[in-house]
Protein backbone atom coordinates (compact mmCIF):
# COMPACT_ATOMS: atom_id res chain seq x y z
CA UNK A 1 0.00 0.00 0.00
CA UNK A 2 2.39 2.23 0.61
CA UNK A 3 4.17 1.47 -2.31
CA UNK A 4 1.46 2.18 -4.34
CA UNK A 5 0.85 5.64 -2.57
CA UNK A 6 4.40 7.02 -3.30
CA UNK A 7 4.21 5.97 -7.07
CA UNK A 8 0.92 7.84 -7.43
CA UNK A 9 2.11 10.63 -5.68
CA UNK A 10 5.23 10.86 -7.54
CA UNK A 11 2.65 10.54 -11.02
CA UNK A 12 0.90 13.40 -9.71
CA UNK A 13 3.85 15.60 -9.14
CA UNK A 14 5.19 14.89 -12.72
CA UNK A 15 1.69 15.84 -14.35
CA UNK A 16 1.56 18.81 -12.06
CA UNK A 17 4.80 19.70 -12.89
CA UNK A 18 4.64 18.84 -16.70
CA UNK A 19 1.51 21.78 -16.77
CA UNK A 20 3.38 24.15 -14.99
CA UNK A 21 6.25 24.03 -17.48
CA UNK A 22 3.86 24.16 -20.64
CA UNK A 23 1.79 27.02 -19.07
CA UNK A 24 5.11 29.26 -18.15
CA UNK A 25 6.99 27.47 -21.65
CA UNK A 26 6.96 30.98 -23.63
CA UNK A 27 7.68 33.39 -20.99
CA UNK A 28 11.18 32.77 -19.80
CA UNK A 29 12.79 35.75 -18.69
CA UNK A 30 9.23 37.41 -17.58
CA UNK A 31 9.17 38.39 -14.15
CA UNK A 32 6.52 37.58 -11.09
CA UNK A 33 5.58 38.06 -8.18
CA UNK A 34 5.77 35.32 -5.89
CA UNK A 35 5.85 34.63 -1.96
CA UNK A 36 9.12 32.14 -0.34
CA UNK A 37 7.96 28.95 0.85
CA UNK A 38 10.91 27.26 1.84
CA UNK A 39 14.97 27.86 2.01
CA UNK A 40 17.84 25.68 1.82
CA UNK A 41 21.22 25.95 1.36
CA UNK A 42 21.43 27.87 -2.46
CA UNK A 43 18.00 27.67 -3.08
CA UNK A 44 14.25 28.22 -2.27
CA UNK A 45 11.01 27.11 -2.89
CA UNK A 46 8.44 29.86 -4.19
CA UNK A 47 4.84 29.89 -5.38
CA UNK A 48 3.72 32.68 -7.91
CA UNK A 49 0.69 35.13 -6.55
CA UNK A 50 -0.63 35.31 -9.78
CA UNK A 51 -0.43 31.81 -11.00
CA UNK A 52 -0.40 28.45 -9.52
CA UNK A 53 3.05 27.53 -9.57
CA UNK A 54 5.25 26.90 -7.17
CA UNK A 55 8.70 26.05 -8.28
CA UNK A 56 12.38 25.96 -7.08
CA UNK A 57 14.34 29.65 -7.16
CA UNK A 58 18.51 30.37 -7.17
CA UNK A 59 19.61 31.77 -4.08
CA UNK A 60 18.64 31.81 -0.29
CA UNK A 61 15.52 33.64 0.42
CA UNK A 62 13.69 34.18 3.77
CA UNK A 63 10.16 32.09 4.16
CA UNK A 64 7.38 34.20 4.33
CA UNK A 65 8.72 37.19 1.88
CA UNK A 66 7.48 38.38 -1.18
CA UNK A 67 9.80 38.80 -3.62
CA UNK A 68 9.58 39.10 -7.49
CA UNK A 69 11.36 36.53 -9.66
CA UNK A 70 12.66 36.07 -13.11
CA UNK A 71 12.05 33.18 -14.93
CA UNK A 72 14.98 31.26 -16.28
CA UNK A 73 13.82 28.15 -17.52
CA UNK A 74 10.45 26.66 -18.88
CA UNK A 75 11.49 23.02 -20.37
CA UNK A 76 7.89 20.38 -21.02
CA UNK A 77 10.29 18.10 -22.29
CA UNK A 78 11.88 17.60 -18.46
CA UNK A 79 9.34 18.77 -16.92
CA UNK A 80 11.67 21.88 -15.31
CA UNK A 81 10.74 25.29 -13.83
CA UNK A 82 13.05 27.66 -12.65
CA UNK A 83 13.47 30.63 -11.38
CA UNK A 84 16.07 33.68 -9.97
CA UNK A 85 15.41 36.39 -7.73
CA UNK A 86 14.78 39.79 -9.96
Amino acid sequence: MAASDRRTHAVERAVVDLVEATLLAGRVGEVFDAVVLDTEEKRSTVVLTDLAVQARCDGRLTPGDRVRVRLTAADPATRAVRFEPA
